[in-house]
């Protein structure tokens, strides 16, 4: 009798013990699962800042490059290089206008090309630490780099635009800008995201007294 009641005990203490671990292995597997998880979220969330700070440098670096070479393209240039006007010799009011084609096409063309040439010679390397993605203001700039690359940046179009504003009794300030979209793509780790830039660039102005003529640039 005894015999049977020690082994009746030592049978359901194993079992308790074997049911101790399957609740232990369990309740292990659930936090390697929840810490997976957050980390993954975590993770997501990081690269989604990564990916809006290198979208922004991209398009910084894009703008200042447009800038720059548009700049040099029509440092020589002035306003009566894109517009043909007529006057009226007496009241020296603009009677009629109209673009100058041959100019606008040959600069649209110059300026497509030099932009071209020089978005090529971008570095187009983007490093942010990981501290500093992480959002803690003490682990800033700190730990290994997440790196992105933004490449085949292409002139995608150019053209000049007009702009009309009023700046007194029968005066109009005409504006002339060449927009120049720039097409990049952005490769982040494990994700590539398409970009497109447009920059407008003031090449110049001029004020036109009396009525406002109608003057269309080709796109």
């Amino acid at each position: 009798m005894g015999m049977y009641v020690a082994t009746t005990n030592a049978y359901y203490l194993k079992q308790r013990r074997r049911q101790r671990v399957k609740v232990t292995l369990f309740v292990v597997i659930l936090w390697v699962v929840a810490v997976v998880l957050a980390a993954n979220a975590y993770w997501r969330k990081m690269m989604s800042e990564f990916v809006d700070i290198a979208e922004g440098h991209a398009r910084s670096q894009i703008t200042l490059t447009v800038n720059n070479t548009v700049s040099e393209v029509f440092a020589a240039t002035d306003y009566d290089d894109f517009v043909l006007t007529e006057r009226n010799p007496q009241t020296n009011e603009v009677v009629c206008a109209s673009a100058n084609f041959a100019n606008v096409n040959s600069f649209t063309l110059q300026t497509s090309v030099a932009v071209q040439n020089a978005l090529s010679r971008i570095d187009g390397r983007v490093a942010v630490p990981l501290g500093t993605l992480s959002g803690m203001v003490l682990l800033s700039g700190y730990g290994p780099s997440v790196v992105a690359w933004f490449d085949s940046v292409n002139v995608a179009g150019c053209n000049l635009q007009s702009e009309f504003v009023s700046v007194g009794i029968n005066q109009t300030l005409h504006r002339i800008y060449v927009n120049v979209q720039a097409d990049v793509e952005l490769l982040v780790p494990g994700r590539r995201k398409n970009i497109s830039v447009v920059v407008p660039v003031l090449i110049c102005e001029n004020v036109i007294v009396g009525q406002v003529p109608s003057i269309y640039f080709p796109d």
